[in-house]
Formats: structure tokens, sequence, C-alpha cells
């Protein structure tokens, strides 16, 4: 289905192949222009086939010096996962997004241990009483990760690929210990009303 749609809009000097699971790629002459109408047209008519369909495309705009098709098609490849992350019908993939994209994919690897090696620390946000004595009267539990090479890290940097890949219940969980470790020791100290 994917194929004749596409097949309409290549001209006898472009070209269009399938990629294996990644979809399809077009070779088109464009002058640097997006040409927006065409792409919206294919895409609507793809995902016609199908009830409840989202299909994307990535763009990436050849340079002189690319010589190999691989990582142009890894590269659009890229811009269509980020329009698809965005609810977009297509992206340029340019190459703060292609990097964007590699550190995400390096920081997946790094989380895959990062449990183990106790690198999510426990900080905690305190609560004061303004009203009357003025002292730390309970906590909020947040999480940071101490990367070994990148550093101390805020939820806004690993968060969202952790959701995507099914790690929120597990962080939960580990953040949750440590939380309830911290709560034994003011206990053993005989803190008793911190919460």
């Amino acid at each position: 289905h994917t194929a004749s749609i596409l097949e309409e809009y290549v001209s006898e000097t472009e070209f269009l192949a399938y990629i294996t699971n990644i979809g399809f790629v077009i070779l088109r002459w464009s002058g640097g222009d997006v040409q927006e109408e065409w792409i919206l047209s294919a895409l609507h008519r793809i995902s016609g086939f199908a009830e409840e369909s989202r299909v994307s495309a990535g763009i990436y705009y050849l340079r002189e010096n690319d010589k190999e098709p691989a990582p142009a098609i890894f590269t659009s490849y890229v811009g269509a996962i980020t329009a698809y992350r965005n609810g977009e019908k297509y992206c340029i993939c340019t190459d703060k997004i292609l990097r964007s994209y590699l550190e995400e994919g390096q920081l997946r690897e790094d989380l895959k241990g990062a449990f183990d090696r106790k690198e999510f620390q426990l900080y905690l946000q305190f609560y004061v009483d303004a009203h009357d004595t003025g002292r730390i009267v309970g906590g909020e539990a947040l999480t940071r990760w101490q990367h070994p090479e990148r550093g101390f890290l805020l939820p806004s940097g690993f968060i969202p690929i952790m959701e995507r890949e099914g790690l929120i219940p597990q962080m939960d969980y580990y953040m949750l210990k440590k939380a309830c470790d911290f709560l034994e020791r003011l206990h053993r100290d005989k803190i008793e009303d911190f919460y």
C-alpha cells in the first residue's frame, strides 16, 4: 500500500526504496525547499490505510561531502522518529537533532547499569514551619543522577528516556527504598515528626 502511493510521487530521475523494517526512503530533487504539499498528501493517504495509524517522515538534505547512503538514511530515520515523538507529520533532521538523539542513545545504554552502580541519588527539598518555629518539619524526595562521565544530571535529562524505556516503576521503588532508609535513620536518631 505504502509503496504504491509513494511511487506516484517519484519521477523517473528520483529513487524510491524499501529499507527493511524502518520504512521507505525517497531520494528526491528538492532544490533545498521543503515541498510540504506532497509530503503531507502522501502521509495522509498512507495513514488512511488503517484506523489509528500514524506515519511520520524524516527529511535530510544531502550535502556535498555525503558519499555513502547509510548515514543519510539514518539521519532521515532520526528525523522521522523525532517527528513521531513530537506528534508532527515530518521533521527536517538537523545536526542538533541528530546529536541529541545520539546522546539519548548513550544515556539509554548508561541507564542499564546505573541502578546497580547506585548512581541515582536522593535529594530532599525541605519543608519549613514558617508560621511558628522555623524548623525543618519534612521534605519532598527528589531524584538526581550522578553520571560517572556527565556529572550531575537533572530529571529533565533522563526521566523522558526512562518513561520511553518503561523504567519509571523501577526508579519509583528504588527512590522509595532510599527515602525509607533515610526516615529509618531519623527514627534511630529519635526524630519522629519528619514527614
